[in-house]
């Protein structure tokens, strides 16, 4: 019994002293958080870049303005591709993709990071256009929700290797 309690117990030992220093990425003390406070995201025209800037100011403690440490600003393309084609050639489900150019700007204009990210879903459309037209906006929303996530987390990684090179 105590030759198998050993390796076990050592075991144990190490993945508990690997964790020491881990800290979260969204903990309320993390670099990421601290600096999510003092982002603001410029103004994003139409319903697409209302839907999203709700969606990061829910998420992060990112605000809403111009006059931050940090600006985020962020260019949308929505794109649909029907890709369920039926014998008449008529598409029955769709492909939703919302991509997102975006940078990180101080608050001297310099840009500090930028990438491209890009969220996608689908939906199926039906024989009733009503019900079709409610899921597609489903559709969308769901993309930029993903999309969302998606610039957090890069964002939270940005900030994070930033403070760490400090």
């Amino acid at each position: 019994m105590k030759r198998f309690l050993l390796p076990f117990f050592l075991f144990f030992l190490f993945m508990l002293v690997s964790c020491i220093g881990f800290t979260p990425i969204y903990s309320e003390k993390s670099a990421a958080r601290i600096a999510f406070s003092e982002v603001q995201i410029s103004p994003i025209s139409g319903r697409e870049g209302f839907v999203f800037t709700q969606e990061v100011l829910e998420r992060g403690g990112i605000t809403s303005g111009e006059s931050g440490k940090y600006q985020l600003q962020v260019k949308l393309t929505p794109a649909r591709r029907g890709f369920g084609i039926q014998v008449d050639n008529v598409a029955t489900r769709f492909q939703v993709q919302m991509t997102a150019n975006w940078s990180l700007l101080d608050e001297n204009g310099k840009t500090l990071t930028q990438k491209t990210s890009t969220g996608t879903t689908s939906f199926d459309s039906g024989s009733n256009p009503y019900a079709s037209q409610v899921a597609e906006t489903d559709a969308e929303n769901r993309a930029i929700s993903i999309l969302a996530d998606t610039i957090i987390d890069q964002l939270g990684h940005y900030f994070l290797s930033a403070d760490k090179n400090k």
